[in-house]
């Protein structure tokens, strides 16, 4: 009787209630992801992958995959990596997961920026809606959401240590890993957000970022993981091959001059097969990419003489043995870059473009490798500049003259304690003429060399823009000084490793740190020039004197040129400083640091010249305005 009444109830649960199907990733964010115009102005709607197929793919393999705890993706900049997070977010909620979630990013700003793209997700996904409807307001603030059986904090601080004291994690996002700051003695941010969770069974990482630099910590975790590459069919030999910008192919698109075409290039360029050196248009892009893998790289190239017996000897299947990770198990690793793009402005026709007004730029090589192909700018050693190295480039002009009609006239002054050594240069055509350098002990001198500018055939020509470096201590004097003087003087910053957010920037800097608005004082702000500190030393020493030979022969480069009755103490100022590896004095970490022989400062004028020259020429293109 009772299994006669058991089997009835079942039938009739069965009848009303079916148990939820485990939905993949991606076919869940078809189902309850609805994009707003503020998430995706041109594709708001409905969520669809057909325009970010990888990294869809990517997150669904990670997420879905319980042997995986660790998910590192070097990305170019329009990804779409950190939605994809947000979702995996949001199915956590609506299907109940437990388990906290920390979402850190570099800065507080991000964080509220990142709180109410969640909100606007939750909202819009209606079982989520519907749990966190029933939370109370108090607990579902912007940065932490207090919901049945978790807790979602997102965090701004930019550091690993906003990862302590977060218990019971089970999902940890780390954004733009490489613009978070670290602090001396401290963890690094994806090391610490693999400790998060230690104590939850099914715990995920995930940690993305545009790259910088090879020493930078995407990079370095990305090699050390599986290194999986999207790799699609080849429409003619049918082989899965990758899709780098390398592989691209434009030398056909050239006009009866010799130039290539750009018109020609956006439409014509075509992909080589490394496999069949066959080449194919981007229309056929979408049915590769659809067609697409994911695959990991990091093997060991050749197998244990150990294993190669056994193989003899039958030890497997055939009598063969498949290649052997190098990576830790659970630690998924890729990079994507524009190639396999549908964004606008990512055909392969955009891309090589823009790869041809790159050229041999380092400033704009560093941009394109970081944000079209997801790849850092590797920091190669480099040779120490020598006495010999700036005396073979001696110009046939003296001290305060130039032998060129300038495109523009930059003035440098590199703040010491009681003085300023500065440096005035003209440029031509991206060419840079050191014309004089000096000490001054007073703001007034350093005004009146900078006015007095430099001689080209007998006429002075003025400094159109001057910069002072902001020194430390005297950085308050210094931006008084600077302020009535706005913009032909600028204060000028600058920003090395993880501050690095771009080659060039501005930011608002308060004169007085102490001025107090609420005490009715005057709060005055001065804008502030500020740059990526080790590629601009890389361009003075290693692209403009070390090259200078080849530069001397007309074959490559911008040059750099001194005068020829500059002195030998001036000369060893930009003989002190050489690009080494090993441990910084400074942080105590091992990786590429500058390692400085003695007195550097007429070196930090001249490279603060070539600072001031690109920020002009991208103001002039309209890439750097004072108001960003």
């Amino acid at each position: 009787m009772l299994e006669q009444l058991t089997a009835e109830l079942a039938e009739s649960v069965a009848r009303v209630w079916r148990p939820r199907e485990e939905l993949g990733f991606v076919q869940w964010c078809r189902d309850n992801i609805t994009l707003r115009e503020s998430e995706s102005p041109d594709y708001a709607g409905r969520y669809t992958p057909a325009m970010v197929t990888p990294v869809a793919r990517l997150f669904e393999q990670f997420l879905d995959d319980p042997t995986q705890r660790l998910l590192v993706l070097s990305k170019c900049s329009q990804s779409s990596a950190s939605s994809h997070a947000l979702f995996e977010i949001v199915r956590r909620v609506e299907r109940g997961v437990p388990g906290n979630i920390v979402y850190v990013i570099h800065s507080a700003e991000e964080a509220r920026n990142i709180g109410h793209r969640l909100d606007a997700l939750l909202a819009d996904c209606v079982r989520a809606a519907d749990i966190v409807d029933e939370v109370p307001a108090d607990d579902k603030s912007t940065l932490v959401k207090r919901l049945p059986g978790k807790t979602i904090w997102l965090t701004g601080a930019g550091s690993a240590g906003a990862l302590a004291s977060k218990p019971g994690v089970s999902l940890v996002v780390v954004d733009e890993v490489d613009k978070h700051k670290l602090l001396k003695g401290e963890a690094e941010t994806i090391e610490l957000a693999s400790q998060r969770g230690k104590t939850v069974g099914d715990r995920k990482v995930v940690a993305f970022s545009t790259p910088t630099t090879d020493d930078g910590q995407i990079w370095r975790a990305f090699l050390d993981g599986s290194r999986m590459e999207y790799v699609c069919p080849c429409p003619q030999c049918r082989e899965m091959i990758p899709l780098e910008v390398s592989q691209l192919r434009w030398g056909h698109c050239k006009d009866l001059a010799g130039e290539y075409d750009l018109h020609r290039v956006l439409e014509e360029t075509l992909v080589e097969c490394p496999e069949c050196h066959g080449t194919f248009p981007d229309d056929g892009k979408r049915g590769m990419v659809d067609a697409g893998e994911w695959r990991p790289t990091n093997y060991h190239e050749e197998v244990d003489e150990l294993l190669e017996e056994e193989a003899g000897d039958g030890g497997g299947e055939g009598g063969e043995i498949g290649p052997r990770p190098r990576w830790q198990p659970g630690v998924m690793s890729a990079r994507l870059g524009d190639m396999h793009s549908f964004w606008p402005g990512s055909s392969w026709g955009d891309l090589a473009v823009e790869r041809i007004k790159v050229g041999s730029d380092p400033l704009k090589l560093h941009g394109f490798l970081n944000n079209r192909e997801g790849k850092p700018l590797k920091q190669g050693a480099m040779a120490a500049v020598e006495l010999r190295h700036v005396d073979a480039l001696r110009g046939a002009y003296r001290r305060g003259s130039v032998p060129v009609d300038p495109d523009i006239v930059v003035f440098a002054a590199d703040t010491q304690d009681a003085a300023w050594k500065w440096a005035i240069c003209a440029f031509k055509e991206g060419d840079c003429y050191v014309s004089d350098y000096g000490i001054s002990l007073s703001w007034r001198e350093v005004m009146e060399r900078a006015r007095d500018g430099v001689i080209y055939e007998g006429d002075e020509r003025m400094a159109n823009i001057c910069g002072v470096d902001e020194g430390g201590h005297r950085a308050r004097e210094v931006r008084k000084n600077v302020l009535p003087l706005a913009p032909w003087f600028v204060p000028m910053k600058g920003l090395g490793g993880l501050q690095v957010r771009s080659v060039l920037g501005w930011r608002s800097h308060q004169v007085d740190p102490d001025a107090d608005a609420s005490r009715g004082q005057a709060v005055e702000t001065v804008e502030c020039l500020t740059f990526d500190d080790d590629g601009f030393k890389r361009e003075l020493y290693r692209d403009r004197i070390l090259s200078g030979k080849k530069q001397r022969d007309g074959l490559a480069g911008r040059s750099i040129w001194f005068p020829i009755d500059m002195d030998e103490s001036f000369a060893r100022e930009l003989c002190a400083e050489q690009l080494v590896k090993g441990e910084n004095p400074k942080t105590g970490k091992i990786g590429w640091y500058w390692r400085v022989k003695g007195s550097n400062d007429f070196g930090d004028a001249v490279k603060m010249c070539l600072i001031l020259h690109a920020a002009s020429a991208a103001h002039l293109r309209g890439g750097l305005k004072m108001e960003d």
